[in-house]
């Protein structure tokens, strides 16, 4: 039985060569954050300009995670829901670090873990990491 995953507002199978490729751009990554006793799974193909996988299929591109969220949940996420990451990087497609939220849900953990841009609360820059591990 074919892997169903949501496409705009239709619904189409994602089956044989499209999930093949789909899964042959995934890559298991070997450092970074374990979450759910597993490091991410990365993808290799092309990328938005927030580092966002990129899937076509069905006629329509899609965000890779948010792909790989339908495959494993077996449904569609609606276009109100979002794919969060556990993990905070763009182009992890583990399921495992993936659940389904809402705008508010994303915000609020964007900045509770200082990913917002401007304001009081941001992400450290490169030059910060290396001055604090002292290289």
């Amino acid at each position: 039985m074919p892997t169903r995953v949501s496409f705009t507002d239709e619904v189409v199978a994602l089956e044989g060569k499209d999930l093949a490729r789909f899964y042959s751009k995934l890559t298991r990554a070997v450092d970074g954050p374990i979450i759910n006793g597993t490091r991410c799974a990365e993808w290799t193909g092309g990328c938005d300009k927030d580092g966002y996988g990129k899937f076509f299929a069905g006629g329509s591109t899609r965000k890779a995670h948010r792909v790989a969220l339908e495959i494993a949940e077996g449904r569609a996420l609606s276009p109100k829901d979002h794919a969060l990451h556990a993990c905070d990087n763009p182009p992890c497609c583990e399921p495992l670090h993936l659940s389904r939220g809402n705008h508010s849900k994303n915000m609020k953990e964007r900045a509770e873990r200082g990913r917002q841009a401007g304001g009081k609360i941001r992400r450290k820059g490169v030059a910060e990491w290396i001055e604090e591990l002292g290289a």
